[in-house]
C-alpha cells in the first residue's frame, strides 16, 4: 500500500474517532429530560411493530416503559461497540506494533466509557449506574473483537511457515539423501 493510502487511512480513522467520542459526549451532557426524549423519539418508531412481535412470540406484548428501557440500554451497549470497533481501527492504522495497538485500543474504550458514566453524575436529571457500566464494557468487548477479526489483512497475526532442514548433496557418497 502506498504511503498515501496509508496517511488517508490514519485521518480518515483518527477523524473517525474524534467524531465518535464527539458523538458520546453530545449524549453524555444533555440532561435528564432531553436524554428520555431522545430515545423516546426512536422507541416510539419501534414500539407498535416490535410489541407485535412480542405477542406473537411470547403470547403477550411488553409495556412501553420496559420497551424504552432496553432501547436505552441497546444504544449503551452500540455506542461503545462502535466506540471500540473505531478505536481499534484508528490504533492499528497509527501503530505499528499489533499487539500495541490493541492495547492502546482497550485502555481508550475502557477510559471512556468509565468517563461516559461517571460525567452522568454531573448531569441534572442523571445517574449512574453500574448496570450501564457493564453494558458499556460489553459493548467495547464485542466491537474490539469484530474489529479485530475483520482487520486488514496487514495487521492479522501471519503464520510463519516452519524452518526448512539443509540437506547436502554430494555426489558419489551414499549418504547422500539423508540430512546432515
Amino acid at each position: 500500500m502506498s504511503k498515501q493510502k496509508i496517511l488517508a487511512k490514519r485521518i480518515f480513522w483518527s477523524l473517525m474517532f474524534l467524531a465518535w467520542v464527539a458523538l458520546i459526549a453530545y449524549f453524555t451532557v444533555q440532561d435528564g429530560d432531553t436524554s428520555a426524549t431522545t430515545t423516546g423519539v426512536i422507541a416510539s418508531r419501534f414500539y407498535r411493530e416490535s410489541n407485535k412481535m412480542f405477542e406473537i412470540l411470547f403470547g403477550r406484548g411488553i409495556s412501553y416503559a420496559t420497551f424504552h428501557f432496553y432501547i436505552r440500554k441497546l444504544g449503551h451497549f452500540m455506542i461503545h461497540a462502535g466506540l471500540a470497533f473505531i478505536t481499534v481501527r484508528t490504533s492499528l492504522w497509527m501503530t505499528l506494533e499489533r499487539s500495541f495497538g490493541l492495547k492502546l485500543a482497550w485502555v481508550f474504550a475502557i477510559a471512556i466509557a468509565v468517563l461516559d458514566e461517571m460525567a452522568q453524575m454531573l448531569i441534572p436529571g442523571r445517574y449512574t449506574a453500574v448496570m450501564d457500566f457493564l453494558i458499556n464494557l460489553s459493548g467495547v468487548i464485542v466491537g474490539a473483537f469484530i474489529s479485530s477479526l475483520i482487520g486488514p489483512r496487514s495487521f492479522r497475526i501471519k503464520k510463519k511457515a516452519p524452518p526448512t532442514r539443509s540437506y547436502s548433496v554430494k555426489y558419489g557418497d551414499s549418504d547422500s539423501y539423508f540430512p546432515q
